[in-house]
């Protein structure tokens, strides 16, 4: 497995915080794509370079869409999808990304009344759409439910799994995110093995205050036995606050590891 930590467009340019992770044995970066895509010409250029300077490789992406992007209820928009999406997976192949997290709770959230077999209707064409348009860049899609306090729709494995099952596209997966799934009491380890294969990528936090996981807890090891269970060998991203990224990062790896 490899090991990352979610940053944002500002921790890239924060003097050796990057560098800092990766002596401590961290493999990579992942970058919220909705930033990346806000980015004019010259902006990204800026960032690719400072990417390629210090020698982190970005080989996923997460926050997919703003908001404003919708995906379900009377506002969606197909068109603005592709018309987004496209430009977004141009940027993620010049990084070297080739898996985009779905989660963006604000653009797939359920308008109030609105159906949800509509919905995931909707959402259905959606990845098939972001399917067809990642094709061509290498990048997959891993859709990654929220809990059902973050977004009121597609809240579990099961859920994300039914979307992946309709849309049957080899390049369209599930994101795992044991906070998430903790928070609403999803079984870890029974969800993990229904999907197998469809595992595309992992995030992790410590659910007591989504903080990094600076030591081991009895709670944490369904998860992993769960990953081991379905052979998985990708990548695992910490996506979890820290008040000292560096000291914390140190101890999350050891303990990640040692699962």
């Amino acid at each position: 497995m490899q090991f990352g930590c979610t940053l944002s467009l500002e921790d890239i340019s924060k003097k050796g915080l990057v560098g800092g992770l990766l002596r401590l044995g961290y493999d990579y970066a992942e970058l919220p794509a909705r930033a990346v895509a806000g980015l004019d010409a010259a902006a990204f250029s800026a960032l690719r370079a400072e990417v390629a300077a210090l020698g982190v490789s970005v080989p996923a992406m997460n926050v997919l869409l703003p908001n404003e992007v919708k995906v379900t209820g009377k506002s969606a928009d197909l068109r603005a999808l592709g018309d987004y999406a496209g430009a977004v997976f141009e940027r993620c192949q010049a990084l070297g990304c080739r898996l985009m997290v779905f989660g963006s709770g604000g653009a797939r959230a359920l308008e109030a009344g609105f159906p949800a077999e509509s919905a995931k209707a909707q959402m259905t064409e959606a990845l098939a759409l972001l399917s067809e348009l990642a094709g061509p860049y290498d990048v997959r899609i891993a859709l990654e439910p929220l809990n059902s306090k973050e977004c009121n729709f597609i809240n579990s494995l099961a859920e994300a799994m039914e979307l992946v099952n309709a849309v049957r596209r080899a390049n369209v997966g599930v994101t795992a995110d044991f906070y998430h799934m903790s928070m609403d009491a999803e079984p870890v380890g029974e969800s993990l093995r229904a999907c197998g294969k469809a595992v595309f990528h992992t995030h992790f936090a410590d659910p007591d205050g989504r903080f990094y996981p600076v030591a081991t807890k009895p709670g944490f090891r369904p998860f992993f036995d769960g990953l081991r269970a379905i052979g998985y060998d990708g990548r695992l991203s910490i996506e979890a606050g820290t008040k000292d990224i560096l000291a914390d990062a140190a101890k999350s790896l050891e303990v990640l590891k040692s699962l």
